[in-house]
């Protein structure tokens, strides 16, 4: 196959990708995802360069296709993502962080702090 008819058949296959592809900012913010979905390409397209196959992917996400993963494929090597997330500080100087909390999963609920019981000295109601 020649240059010129390699090309054709990219830009083709690029075209059919970007018809099942949806960006749009009010959808995961701008994220390229599957139309119809909130499942970003990128997840899909990641999971197959770090090794995932299809039938790995497809029993994860029903709803995909042979077709969609490669679609995922296409679009982000014609598209790649460049953006990093960037702190508060960078998009504004102004901004503050005001509060940090760190949420740790899958331990026990200490239940006897004494901050959760702080209205227990409340008196009881009244039938």
């Amino acid at each position: 196959m020649s240059s010129s008819n390699c090309a054709v058949v990219s830009a083709a296959r690029l075209a059919q990708a970007e018809k099942n592809i949806t960006v749009d900012p009010e959808i995961m913010g701008g994220l390229p995802v599957f139309s119809g979905t909130r499942l970003p390409i990128e997840t899909v397209a990641n999971a197959k360069t770090a090794g995932s196959s299809d039938e790995s992917l497809i029993a994860t996400y029903p709803f995909l296709t042979p077709s969609m993963i490669r679609d995922a494929e296409i679009f982000q090597q014609a598209h790649p993502r460049h953006q990093s997330i960037r702190p508060l500080g960078e998009l504004n100087p102004t901004w503050k962080l005001v509060q940090s909390k760190v949420v740790r999963l899958n331990q026990p609920v200490d239940r006897s702090r004494s901050d959760m019981s702080a209205d227990s000295s409340a008196a009881p109601d009244e039938d």
